[in-house]
This record gives structure tokens, C-alpha cells and sequence, in this order.
């Protein structure tokens, strides 16, 4: 093995780890609600995580609310061999920066709507050599932004 593909397979494992303990997200932006607020379901009880000091719904939050819109918000998940990002991993990041962006819209709560999850994979090639097939796969999470009454 040359020099030369000894440090283009450094640099390509470098990327790739960096992908990993980044991971990056991306927002589709806050789709605001349009029309007459309602009284919107409220539950006896109910489920709820703290994330970035607001509350992130799975049920029917407890109290009334405002709805002020959704958005959905997509993490990609690298995977090398035994090194990789758990699903719960991935989605507690989707879901920190979904709660970022409806806290910029105001929201005091969300309630989480949903995943999907995708997956694929990313060859990495050294001058048309395969090196490696990377698998890639993501989460979106789709959340309601609130305002409590």
C-alpha cells in the first residue's frame, strides 16, 4: 500500500467518524397553523420527556393550548462496522433540534407527531477502488409546535 492511499483512506475514515459524532439535521422551518384556534385535545394524564427544557409530548399534553404550527426535522445516522449511532440516539438529536426550532417560534411544548426512518448506503472509493460500503441511515420526526394558555 502506497503513502498516498494510506492517507486517502485516513482521510475518508476521518469524514466518516466526524459523521458519526456530528451527525447533522435539517428543518423543513415551522408551517404555521392557519385558522380559529380550537380547545385542542387535552388529556388526564399524561406522557412527556423534558428536551432542552421543554416538555416533548408523545399523548395529549395535560392543559390547554395553542398550536401554532409543525415542522419536521431530518438527522442522517453513519454507520462504520460496530461503530454507529443508536436509533434512540439519533432520535433524541432529531428531536433536540425540532425543539430548538419551535422554541424560535415560540412554543413552550411540542408534541411529538411521529418517525419515519430511511436507509441507504455511501461507497467510499479510492481512485475506483471500493474501500468501503458505508450504510447511512436517518430518522425525520415530524412534531406540533405549542403554546400553553
Amino acid at each position: 500500500m502506497t503513502a498516498q492511499t494510506r492517507v486517502t483512506k485516513f482521510v475518508a475514515a476521518t469524514l466518516v467518524i466526524v459523521a458519526i459524532t456530528t451527525g447533522c439535521t435539517t428543518s423543513s422551518g415551522l408551517r404555521p397553523y392557519r385558522g380559529q384556534q380550537e380547545d385542542w385535545p387535552v388529556a388526564a394524564g399524561a406522557v412527556a420527556e423534558d428536551i432542552e427544557g421543554i416538555p416533548v409530548y408523545r399523548t395529549f399534553p395535560e392543559r390547554p393550548y395553542i398550536v401554532l404550527g409543525t415542522l419536521s426535522v431530518s438527522g442522517d445516522q453513519w454507520q462504520v462496522g460496530f461503530v454507529h449511532e443508536s436509533q434512540t440516539q439519533m432520535l433524541r438529536r432529531v428531536l433536540k433540534s425540532a425543539v430548538r426550532e419551535a422554541k424560535k417560534a415560540g412554543a413552550n411544548a411540542v408534541i411529538y407527531d411521529g418517525q419515519s426512518k430511511f436507509l441507504s448506503t455511501v461507497s467510499v472509493r479510492d481512485r475506483g477502488a471500493n474501500l468501503d460500503v458505508v450504510p447511512l441511515s436517518g430518522s425525520t420526526a415530524s412534531v406540533i409546535a405549542i403554546r400553553f394558555k
